[in-house]
């Protein structure tokens, strides 16, 4: 049994909830909670005891915490020794760990706290920006900080004699789709076909291009966008099963493609995924992170044509707004959401690849809902990071050997309509070979 005193007794619903993601979920240890009043965190067993100081909660002035003030001023990198980690909150002459704000560290992390009270939400869809982020200044976006940061810490709680063990978390290759656009011309509008005709003349100059956009509309084999069943047998090729996350509706028309949840072929590929053993998700709309009236009437119509229950799912673009996202998904009823990750950044947004409890800035509760941090997006990999294919796949298997030493989810989003070409095809290909 390990005791564990807090700094003080304000941030007591946010003490209970980093001490049980560390001690519970990362570590393996028996704790009860003593709170305290010294400002320190303090962590006792068997007559040995270890203080470390709390930076990041500010027990002083509580308000403080609530109005973003560490993300008022630049947040400074601080190293100890032996380790190539930047520390956010450690005292200025910070040579160890017994001068890190660990748990501090970890809860800024694990809740996004950036993405809830920065207001510098300057990305093109409106979410924070990777150069605003703490991770990606400071260049370790593409390592799990804090896993690590959690190995030094068990490790220094041993040497002061406080043994614990450390969870093991098994690697796991989980493959999504957000189905944007199911076809490319198929079932689709005549006047948005002839769309296609007149772009494509203009710019492929290519009566071959012509003559595919032409097939692609009379027959949905031959759609260029329709690869679900080449998807289908590349993933039975590794016994993985994937989730293919539907959309409900449209509240943006320059971002959002309406497509028929009740056609004939639609309805056919849902059942064919289904009884393939593949899960359905839900993909929200646009402008569901602030219209959440549209988020649950999207989510009723995914519900009513799904044949599987819908347990979770990913924000259209990556929208995400913090801690006001996660709550609509938890409201739902929903089990998990996998939206944090950079739309232009391949990596760990979180710290981390583990599958986690998320936790309510707003509310000041942990939730129900568990976050699976998305690692890899397709035009992050090839288009955002202007990435030939042999360094998209060297970017992905570097990231996945982060995951496998560290265990987690390796997350990998790769849309349908994003495998239009051979050289996108054989990467994905590659990925689900080498990253299974």
């Amino acid at each position: 049994m390990i005791t564990i005193t807090t700094p003080g007794k304000y941030f007591l619903s946010e003490y209970k909830y980093i001490i049980d993601c560390i001690f519970s979920q990362w570590l393996l240890a028996d704790y009860r909670i003593v709170v305290g009043y010294s400002g320190e965190w303090s962590f006792s067993q068997e007559g040995h005891q270890v203080t470390l100081p709390n930076i990041f909660f500010p027990e002083h002035k509580p308000e403080e915490f609530f109005q973003g003030k560490c993300l008022q001023q630049n947040l400074k990198a601080h190293y100890i020794d032996g380790s190539d980690l930047p520390f956010p909150f450690a005292l200025p002459d910070a040579r160890d760990l017994s001068s890190v704000d660990i748990l501090g560290t970890a809860f800024f992390f694990l809740t996004c706290y950036e993405d809830t009270y920065s207001s510098r939400h300057t990305e093109f869809n409106g979410t924070l920006s990777p150069s605003d982020a703490f991770l990606f200044q400071n260049d370790i976006i593409h390592r799990p900080v804090v896993d690590e940061m959690l190995i030094l810490f068990h490790n220094y709680l041993k040497k002061q004699n406080i043994n614990i063990d450390i969870q093991h978390f098994p690697y796991t290759l989980r493959y999504s789709c957000d189905i944007d656009i199911p076809t490319f011309c198929y079932g689709r509008n005549p006047a948005i076909t002839l769309k296609y005709i007149a772009s494509s003349i203009l710019k492929h100059r290519s009566l071959n291009r012509l003559a595919t956009i032409l097939k692609s509309y009379f027959s949905i084999n031959e759609d260029l966008f329709f690869t679900f069943p080449w998807i289908i047998k590349e993933l039975e090729k590794y016994d993985l099963c994937g989730c293919f996350n539907l959309k409900g509706g449209v509240t943006n028309n320059k971002f959002d493609k309406y497509y028929d949840l009740h056609s004939t072929w639609l309805k056919d590929l849902l059942r064919l995924l289904s009884t393939q053993g593949h899960e359905l998700g839900f993909h929200p709309s646009y402008e569901t992170p602030e219209n959440p009236s549209a988020f649950f009437q999207e989510f009723k119509s995914v519900q009513e044509v799904s044949p599987v229950p819908i347990r979770g799912g990913r924000q259209h673009y990556l929208r995400f707004l913090g801690s006001s996202t996660w709550k609509m998904w938890d409201d739902a009823g929903l089990e998990y959401d996998s939206t944090v990750g950079f739309n232009r950044v391949s990596g760990f947004r979180t710290g981390t690849a583990r599958e986690y409890p998320v936790f309510d800035l707003n509310k000041r509760d942990q939730l129900n809902l568990k976050e699976r941090p998305l690692i890899i997006m397709d035009c992050t990999l090839l288009e955002y990071g202007h990435n030939t294919i042999d360094e998209a796949f060297n970017i992905a298997y570097q990231l996945s050997q982060h995951v496998r030493r560290h265990g987690g989810n390796m997350t990998l989003l790769w849309h349908n309509s994003y495998l239009e070409t051979p050289g996108k095809r054989e990467l994905f290909s590659q990925l689900l070979k080498y990253l299974s």
